[in-house]
């Protein structure tokens, strides 16, 4: 491919220390990396090959197969990520290993392709928010509203919305007067959906005026992987959010009452109407959300962390 080609003879003509790959969508330039350098390894002279591997992606595809049961197109995406999730595992098994290092946004990432992928040199390395940026959102809204935010054309996000819509919010709309849901992302027309309770912005530059508009947050996800960005972002900006373990999930030991994880349909149903009519709880949520965030999320932290663990590898350490 022309990428390929682009980036052999940048490499032939410039010196560098380390090529990242961000994301398993650019795994396909390691065969091209390799045959640039010949026989040379990162001990002898060439750069030290860095995969991102933003999730363990036959994860993803494992939980939406799962996540998709009723229905006829139900079915076909069923099938289709049964389908991927085999290719992926393949793909993945074979190309990471090759890698000097495949970095993964939590220990859960890890986890999953260590099994599959043993003889590949894994790190952890955590997503990271402008904390600074998110600071300025102000205090909750009075106003009962409930935000979700994501990319309605990425499959995990358009079913979080879906059981949203048809399951959580007709019961939280039973128990909370006045109560309003807002979708921020793109893709949002491809619902139909005439509740007055329910608006779509698509794409917007900015998450920050909608979160400042919202009283609490809420992500409903059923399938997907890595840290969900969504959820740093909610934290930093000081909004109590209720998730399920896969939101939560990378994030690390969430003691207090820094978000609130529902497993079922009735659970985020009580859990959002016990917060939302809390002025005091969703102050806590917020400020323990956001302090937990700061600690160990901020894109300064996260940089950190990458240096250290590139230099390890080009050390030839064992890593961080």
């Amino acid at each position: 491919t022309r990428l390929a080609t682009a980036l052999h003879r940048i490499l032939l003509r410039e010196k560098f220390d380390v090529v990242h790959l961000a994301g398993l969508q650019l795994a396909y330039l390691i065969p091209a990396f390799l045959g640039t350098f010949g026989t040379l390894t990162k001990t002898s002279g060439r750069p030290s090959l860095v995969l991102d591997e933003l999730n363990a992606e036959y994860v993803v595809h494992r939980r939406m197969a799962a996540a998709t049961t009723h229905g006829y197109r139900k079915l076909l995406g069923r099938i289709y990520s049964q389908c991927q999730m085999a290719l992926l595992k393949r793909y993945e098994k074979r190309l990471l290993p090759l890698c000097d290092a495949v970095l993964c946004p939590g220990q859960n990432d890890l986890d999953s392709l260590h099994v599959l992928s043993p003889e590949a040199t894994l790190r952890v390395v955590h997503s990271g928010v402008d904390i600074a940026a998110l600071e300025s959102v102000p205090s909750p809204s009075q106003d009962p509203v409930i935000i979700f935010i994501g990319d309605l054309d990425y499959r995990p996000n358009r079913e979080a919305v879906e059981w949203l819509i048809h399951g959580i919010a007709p019961e939280v709309q039973a128990r909370v007067p006045g109560v309003r849901f807002l979708v921020v992302g793109k893709g949002g027309r491809s619902f139909v959906h005439r509740s007055a309770a329910f608006e779509f912005t698509g794409y917007v530059e900015d998450v920050r005026p909608y979160l400042g508009n919202s009283r609490l947050v809420v992500v409903p996800l059923l399938s997907g992987g890595g840290i969900k960005l969504k959820v740093l972002e909610a934290m930093a900006a000081g909004r109590p959010i209720v998730t399920t373990p896969v939101g939560a999930e990378g994030i690390g030991e969430l003691g207090g009452n820094t978000i609130s994880i529902a497993c079922s349909t009735s659970s985020f149903v009580e859990a959002i109407t016990r917060i939302i009519q809390d002025d005091d709880l969703v102050f806590q949520m917020g400020y323990e959300a956001r302090n937990f965030v700061k600690k160990g999320f901020s894109a300064r932290a996260s940089g950190a962390r990458y240096l250290e663990t590139v230099k390890s590898i080009q050390s030839g350490g064992d890593g961080v």
